[in-house]
């Protein structure tokens, strides 16, 4: 009887993958790039989130010059094969070149230049590196981060009386702000930064570990006593209960009319929650307006009237308040707003109607990478992740400016982790169709 063949298949399809090719001698060993690469997601979402700014200041050029060597150094540590995954998504790109080219139309350039100094070259590279974390790993490194953040902040916020009761205001209108920011600036940062995190451990496996990162996200969460967080954290619970109640339908009929019950669901609880908001302002201590957010609204719609496509330049707004364009802006308010206090009008203020558009394509296309991950039982964590952490940032974009920055860094990191994930569950499919023309198909 003949041997069997053991030279190395070919890959013939899907189920098959070429041989992976040993490591040349000299070269770093996979398991340091398993460390690092992950060590770098972590580093990326604490530096460029400020999770420290209440204790310590970094120079300017850690986020401009020494963590974009960080992750070049990785970069060159990465075996080739896994730098073949790194992928673009265009809409992103173009979004990125609106930011990049507003420097010429921009009021105050040399803000802008600041701002793309700080941003672009960290989030560039750090999505580099991401795309080469299995996607699994990479939604676990922020569970674990956020965790540890929610762990430190809790103890932090618990012993220093300065990381739980915050002065606010100028002059003589100097008031006090209560709750938990940890060593965050504000506690807005902290408790958003703990809802994106809490998106990612809910999707890990059940255990007392989970129990015990849920449990502290939420007694934190809570404890930073603020009304965007809260609204931030229903919307988590209620899209989590969603996605989970029609992942357990087994069949389109009873999807379609668990969607449509749940849409019917959703319209009566908004209107309930309209019919007692002024309860649940009071809960939180605001107003109708709140907080004055309405009228920074209404004026910054006014300013944008007269830069309705292009906007003012990246981070021209708000900054120097002896800018014509501000002061007239914060006057007409009638009391200091350090921004617009929601997600589309500061984006328009900036990079106008046009930004707008290209951050709403990007959006949309990582929604659909995240649910397309969720028909699919081995990547359905990812999925999940994906659309809980978009829905709670579209969500508290509302009352907040969460859409540039780390902010929009972090919707860029997802598509990233999902398109990874939608790579390797079907390898076949992703690829280009000349190419995939060419993959020889089996019968069995």
């Amino acid at each position: 009887m003949p041997r069997p063949s053991t030279s190395p298949a070919r890959a013939t399809g899907a189920g098959t993958r070429a041989p992976t090719r040993p490591t040349p001698a000299g070269s770093p060993r996979p398991p340091l790039v398993d460390a690092l690469a992950p060590l770098t997601l972590a580093g990326w979402l604490l530096l460029y989130f400020d999770a420290f700014d209440l204790l310590v200041s970094f120079p300017g050029s850690v986020k401009w010059l020494l963590f974009p060597g960080w992750c070049l150094g990785v970069l060159l540590l990465t075996p080739v094969e896994r730098l073949r995954s790194i992928t673009v998504q265009w809409s992103l790109v173009a979004l990125v070149g609106v930011l990049a080219t507003s420097l010429w139309w921009s009021i105050e350039p040399s803000m802008t230049f600041i701002r793309l100094r700080t941003d672009l070259p960290g989030l560039v590279l750090v999505l580099a590196v991401v795309a080469t974390i299995p996607a699994t790993k990479a939604v676990r490194t922020v569970a674990t981060t956020s965790t540890a953040m929610a762990v430190w902040s809790l103890g932090i916020s618990l012993a220093l009386p300065v990381a739980r009761v915050a002065e606010v205001g100028s002059g003589t209108d100097v008031g006090s702000q209560f709750g938990f920011r940890g060593s965050f600036i504000h506690k807005n940062l902290l408790g958003m930064f703990l809802i994106f995190g809490l998106c990612a451990v809910l999707v890990q496996p059940r255990g007392r570990d989970r129990t015990a990162a849920m449990a502290v996200h939420l007694v934190t969460i809570l404890g930073t006593r603020s009304a965007s967080v809260g609204g931030g954290l229903l919307i988590v619970g209620f899209v989590w209960l969603w996605i989970s109640a029609i992942e357990r339908q087994n069949s389109p009929r009873k999807r379609a009319f668990f969607l449509t019950a749940s849409a019917v669901s959703a319209a009566t609880g908004l209107m309930l929650v309209l019919g007692f908001l002024p309860t649940l302002l009071d809960l939180y201590d605001k107003d109708v307006t709140f907080s004055g957010r309405t009228i920074i609204w209404t004026e910054s719609i006014r300013t944008i009237q007269d830069r309705p496509l292009l906007g003012y330049g990246l981070g021209a707004v708000w900054h120097d308040e002896a800018s014509p364009v501000t002061a007239d802006l914060q006057a007409r308010i009638g009391f200091p707003a350090a921004h617009a206090h929601n997600g589309a009008l500061d984006l328009v203020l900036q990079v106008g109607l046009v930004g707008l558009t290209m951050y709403t394509i990007a959006v949309l296309q990582t929604l659909r990478a995240s649910a397309r991950l969720t028909r699919r039982s081995e990547t359905v964590a990812v999925g999940q992740w994906g659309i809980l952490t978009v829905a709670s940032l579209l969500l508290m974009s509302v009352a907040e400016n969460i859409f540039l920055g780390p902010f929009l860094g972090l919707v860029a990191v997802i598509w990233v982790v999902t398109t990874r994930a939608h790579r390797a569950a079907d390898p076949v499919a992703s690829m280009r169709p000349s190419v995939r023309r060419r993959v020889p198909v089996t019968d069995g």
